[in-house]
């Protein structure tokens, strides 16, 4: 019995070595060529560097980008997005002969954004792929994309501006800088850096695109106008027409002393411009709400500006009162939005000043009988 067993474990002790060297077998080229026309993506992958580095020929090139390639189609096909595979595709995105393929990067991008969608879509932190992602070789427009995929609200600044540097330093930046989210996360960096240098490197067709989209802002009286002025004049964008039109509707609605000397000293050049005022008022029609926080300030302010405003550009009173009026009678285009939020207000201050006509405050009178009688 003693001799059996003996025999048993010798026969182990001689087959033992040939099992290990059979699990080490290395693929040749022939193997592969099989494995790819039976499309075996995760077999080709995982033995392709079995070939010596002197034999990767072009055939062989070929075959892994054509192989790595489908296998990413495939994985999007089946929505294939756990742990294992998105660990396959960034291991080979590091291979020499994928690294800086063009086409390969494209697809494994959409695979991986697509992943990280996913990942978000399921409540998950996902902040270490898009690390990884962005340490990989890419196109500098590749910053957009990925921006666009990642929920931005739980990311610091400082990762936010790495992940958008390589786009706005480069010219390509012209084609996005006035697109969201570049355009917002530029402009919170450039707001909250107190300093006039260009630490990001912005490139200038990224700056005038940008300068357009904040023009824009101005045109608009956006809420955030004021910060898309101090912008344009810091960097010196900002352009005769764009300033005048700013500080004049800054004029009209602010509630603070922001920039109120140069406001008053646009208004005393429109005084001597009857195209300019025409212009503007052409503008302010457009409005379906006209700025008037100047009659929501304490009456002697109020009045004192209005003063200003009478010498300087009294059109606009016929404007304000116009579109207050055909609102309170139920004219059109006013019959449901309120245009002019402190028509009361303007026409109580009007009482002791000729700001408007005695035909429109016996309009207004009528129109508003129904509150006189009311109380």
């Amino acid at each position: 019995m003693q001799c059996i067993k003996m025999l048993f474990t010798l026969s182990l002790m001689v087959l033992l070595p040939y099992e290990k060297c059979f699990s080490q077998t290395k693929y040749e080229m022939n193997d592969l060529k099989i494995l790819y026309g039976q499309k075996a993506h995760s077999e080709f992958l995982k033995h392709a560097h079995d070939i010596r580095p002197i034999f990767r020929n072009k055939e062989w090139q070929d075959m892994v980008e054509q192989m790595a390639m489908t296998n990413i189609e495939e994985l999007i096909e089946k929505s294939a997005y756990n742990d294992k595979d998105i660990e396959r595709v960034f291991s080979i995105s590091n291979w020499p002969s994928l690294a800086n393929n063009e086409f390969f990067i494209e697809k494994r991008n959409k695979y991986m954004l697509k992943a990280i969608s996913t990942c978000h879509s399921g409540k998950k932190s996902c902040k270490e792929l898009p690390e990884k992602l962005f340490l990989l070789t890419n196109p500098p427009e590749f910053s957009y994309d990925l921006l666009k995929n990642i929920n931005l609200s739980e990311y610091p600044k400082e990762t936010l501006m790495k992940y958008l540097s390589p786009l706005i330093s480069h010219k390509v930046s012209e084609f996005y800088c006035d697109k969201e989210p570049v355009n917002e996360l530029l402009i919170t960096y450039l707001i909250t850096d107190k300093s006039d240098k260009n630490h990001l490197n912005i490139h200038t067709k990224c700056f005038d695109k940008l300068s357009l989209y904040l023009k824009k802002r101005i045109q608009k009286n956006t809420k955030d106008s004021e910060y898309a002025y101090k912008l344009l004049k810091r960097y010196k964008k900002l352009d005769q027409e764009t300033n005048e039109w700013f500080l004049i509707n800054n004029f009209l609605s602010q509630k603070e002393n922001f920039a109120i000397d140069e406001s008053i000293e646009a208004l005393k050049s429109y005084a001597k411009s009857s195209e300019k005022r025409h212009s503007t008022i052409s503008k302010l029609r457009l409005f379906s709400v006209l700025p008037d926080n100047i009659f929501g300030l304490k009456p002697k302010i109020s009045k004192a500006r209005m003063r200003i405003l009478q010498r300087t550009f009294p059109e606009y009173f016929d404007l304000y009162t116009d579109a207050c009026l055909s609102y309170l009678e139920g004219k059109e285009p006013y019959k449901e939005t309120n245009p002019t939020p402190y028509c009361h207000r303007f026409f109580k201050l009007s009482t002791s000043d000729p700001f408007v006509s005695i035909e429109k405050r016996k309009r207004y009178f009528e129109a508003t009988k129904f509150m006189h009688q009311s109380i």
